[in-house]
This record gives C-alpha cells, structure tokens and sequence, in this order.
C-alpha cells in the first residue's frame, strides 16, 4: 500500500478517534463496566490479583470465554485496574496496527486500491468505533478477525508451515474470546484440504488451535467434570427466549419488533416476547445462577421451536436485517449515530457491487465467514454488535466493488 493511501487512512482514523477518546475518557467506571463488561473486568481483576478466573473471586468461572479477562488483565496490569482511558488507547491502537498489517497482506494479494480502501473502510467504520469504545469483546475480536485473515493469506500465498503454525495461536485465543466460531476454522479447512499443496498446512493449524483451547476445556473439567469451553446457561436462556418467541410472535409482528427497538423506541401494542432481553429478564428478574443446571430448560425451549418452526424461521429472517444494523446508541451522541449509519451504509454499498463482480480466485474466503456468522446469529440471537467482528471481511468485499468502479470511471491513459 502506497504511503499516501496509508497517510490518508491513518489521519481519518486519528480525527475520527480524537473526537471520541476526550468524551469518553472521562467516562465513570460505573456506566463503562455493565452488563457483559463487568463480568469481563471482573474476571480480569482476580485474574491479576489472585490468578483466578472468577466473578466473585471465590469460584471458578466456567460460563464466559476467557480471551476478554485475559485481556482486560494484562491492559490492567499494565496501566492500572479498570483505567477506561488506557483500556481504550490500546484498542485503538492495536485495531490500527491490525488493519494496516491486513492492508499490507492485501495489497500482494489484491494491489493497491483494494488494500487501501479495505484500510478505510474499516478505520471510518462508525460500528467498529463503537466497538472500541467498550469494554466488551467485540473491539478484540475485531483485532483477531484481522489478525487470523492476515496470517490465512501470508500462509497460503508463502505454504510454509511454519505460518500454518503461527495461524493456529490468534484462532485458538479468537475461539477462547468469542466461542460461536469455533466450527467455522473447520468449514475453511474442508474447503482447502482439496485443494494440493494446503492439506498438511490446513491439517497442523486445526490440530494446534483444537489443542490450545482443549487446554482450557480441560481446565473446567477439573473443576466441575463437565469437558467443554463454557458452561451451557447462557445458551439455555437463548433456547428458551427462542422458544418463547417461535411460540408467540408471528407474521410481520418481527419487523414491529424491530422498529419499535430501533427507530421509536415505544412499545406500545407490541408484543412482550418482543425482545430478548426483555424475555430473559422476566424469567429472571434477579439473574440466572451460573450453578444452576439449565439443561432442561434448553430442552423445553428447543421442543416449542420444533413445534413452531414456520414461526421461528420467520424470526430468523429478521434477524439478519437486526444484525445488519449499524451498532449505534450504548452513549454515542445522535450526530455519532447518523456517522455510524452512513458509513454502514457505504460499506453495504460497495458489498453489493463487490458481489455482482466475483470473479477472483480465492474470493469465496470473503463470503464464507459472513455467511458462517450470519447462520450462527440468526439461528439463536442477532444484535447488531455480533456482527463488528466480521466488518472487515465486509470492508474487503466491499473494495472489491469500489475497485471495479474506479476502475469504470478512471479515464484511460
């Protein structure tokens, strides 16, 4: 990438950042640190004073991915326990860091226009902002989507194992921090392994990155004798509200659903299984106990969507329209919002003529993991901050599109 395309990238991003980090640097740990958060910085600060991975400090997690605490701890460790404006500086700087190493693997592959405005398009992108400006998985997981994609085309452009290897670190960590895509290193790997040359490379990145997170799966089976990542009540609630609402929303009554959370905000006539939240928090206005077995509650919830399946499915197809919703609100001023907006907008813009025009070998890896997410999310619970991490694979889709038409409207020499 031309140190031009990577001045003007770099200068986008510090204005963009430069407006935020004073307003949100000064932000009271009380509102930062909520909901899924505390339970991150909680896992992070007895990680860092007492070597447990525990909310209370007392018991062993098991429910949450570990990836965010560890995180949290060593930024913690480093510059103090729950200290918002450094937490905040090193995910940006790391997000930049990331997106200039893709841009630079991108323009062997690609050249220049698409690695620059690959670039761009994520560093401007007013949902990845958002992102960094929580203390929630999504920003790093972003970083690791990056980082995986970057070291997937460095090892299959060079096919030395030992960048195989390398792969195999960010993706163990990536499943460690946002364990829904664990089976989509699989899918890649069983569309690669046909092809000669790949197979012992794809073969060493599965085997190391399966044993990594076994290592952790390990350790909550010494704990409880249950051999898994993380515990099943979190997905017991998803199963349930599901349940509750394959059983009980029907026809258009989802898109009523949408535009009462997204654009009105009143709802008024609505139905109360509606919103997920809502649901969950009715069934358990004081918080579900994570030593509670909820498996038969997974079960009731996985029978009424089996009894009501046109229903559910009919859900789901708004669900991806709620998961392609920009990531806005969480604090953002409403000026911030309508950025957030229009530039999900640009990116949705050049994703639609970036798939009129695939033609490229190689160019189904940008679709493959969109169309992974989209069916995870779908299935169980869409928001809009699911689909952060994956943006970047957007933003290449979409410099594909924004390369043909420069390309089109650039006058011939």
């Amino acid at each position: 990438m031309s140190a031009r395309a990577l001045t003007i990238g770099t200068l986008l991003y510090a204005a963009l950042v430069g407006v935020l980090v004073p307003v949100w640097g000064g932000v009271p740990y009380q509102y930062f640190f909520t909901n899924d958060a505390f339970h991150y910085s909680q896992g992070a600060i007895n990680l860092l004073t007492q070597g447990l991975y525990s909310i209370d400090g007392i018991h062993a997690f098991l429910e949450r991915e570990p990836g965010m605490s560890f995180f949290l701890a060593v930024t913690y460790g480093l510059f103090g326990i729950e200290n918002i404006f450094a937490l905040l500086l090193v995910q940006i700087v790391a997000l930049y860091i990331a997106a200039a190493l893709l841009a630079k693997e991108l323009y062997r592959w690609y050249g220049q226009t698409i690695a620059a405005v690959s670039f761009a398009l994520i560093l401007t992108s007013g949902s990845i902002a958002h992102a960094l400006f929580t203390a929630n998985r999504e920003a790093l997981t972003t970083i690791l989507t990056m980082l995986i994609v970057t070291l997937f085309l460095r090892a299959v452009r060079t096919r030395r194992l030992m960048h195989w290897l390398i792969l195999a670190i960010p993706l163990a960590y990536a499943v460690l921090t946002y364990f829904p895509i664990l089976l989509l290193p699989f899918g890649i790997a069983v569309l690669f392994s046909v092809r000669p040359g790949y197979r012992v490379g794809v073969m060493i990145t599965l085997f190391v990155m399966s044993g990594l997170v076994s290592l952790w799966a390990l350790r909550n089976a010494t704990i409880d004798g249950n051999f898994r990542v993380i515990a099943n009540q979190r997905t017991a609630v998803m199963w349930y509200v599901r349940g509750e609402q394959a059983e009980r929303v029907h026809g258009l009554e989802p898109l009523r659903c949408l535009y009462a959370e997204y654009v009105t905000r009143n709802w008024n006539g609505r139905s109360d299984a509606c919103s997920f939240n809502g649901l969950m928090h009715r069934k358990w206005p004081d918080g579900f106990d994570y030593s509670l077995d909820m498996s038969d509650i997974a079960k009731s919830g996985q029978a009424k969507i089996m009894q009501n399946i046109s229903s559910y499915l009919n859900f789901s197809l708004f669900e991806i329209v709620e998961l392609h919703i920009p990531f806005v609100g969480g604090g953002m001023s409403r000026l911030f919002n309508v950025y957030a907006a229009l530039t999900h907008l640009l990116l949705f813009i050049g994703c639609a003529i970036g798939l009129c025009t695939l033609r490229r070998e190689y160019r189904w890896l940008w679709l493959m993991p969109i169309a992974y997410n989209i069916a995870v999310y779908i299935l169980t619970d869409a928001t809009p901050r699911y689909l952060v991490p994956f943006l970047p694979l957007y933003a290449v889709l979409a410099a594909f599109g924004y390369d043909v038409l420069l390309r089109r409207f650039r006058p011939n020499p």
